[in-house]
């Protein structure tokens, strides 16, 4: 078994993979729905999932790991509006690797990166509405 999916592959009989949506130096990150929560007749765009795997294959070091359970841990205590609920932690060993798995909501919408790129170009109130935003967040996670 590899760690690495394909749209329609289905992780622990729950979810189920739609596409990826990033990768990095040591984690992929997947789209993908809960097919517990996520019946035909309530299918949204709101219950689309993010499911983040590192594997052990291709860490550098144990402190990835550390660090990648540390996020799991902070996310499940957080609790604001604007920043994705945690739904699940797990891990996945099979006889040639073992994978960690952080899932939780997927954020709405595109990145800034995505905006710019498509031609988005802002103004002086919008840039003031998001640094507001930002901000409201940065004080939820420093009280």
């Amino acid at each position: 078994m590899s760690f690495i999916y394909q749209p329609k592959e289905i992780i622990r009989k729950k979810y189920q993979i739609l596409d990826v949506l990033g990768k990095g130096g040591v984690a992929i990150t997947y789209k993908a729905i809960d097919l517990e929560t996520n019946s035909p007749a309530l299918k949204d765009t709101a219950s689309d999932i993010a499911i983040k795997v590192i594997s052990l294959k291709q860490l550098n070091n144990w402190k990835q790991v550390e660090l990648f359970e540390r996020e799991a841990e902070v996310l499940q205590k957080l609790n604001h509006p604007a920043i994705p609920q945690y739904i699940d932690y797990f891990d996945i060993e099979t006889d040639t690797d073992k994978a960690f798995y952080l899932v939780q909501q997927l954020a709405p919408g595109k990145s800034l990166f995505q905006l710019v790129e498509s031609g988005w170009r802002t103004n002086e109130r919008e840039v003031k509405n998001i640094a507001q935003q930002v901000l409201e967040i940065l004080s939820y996670l420093i009280a």
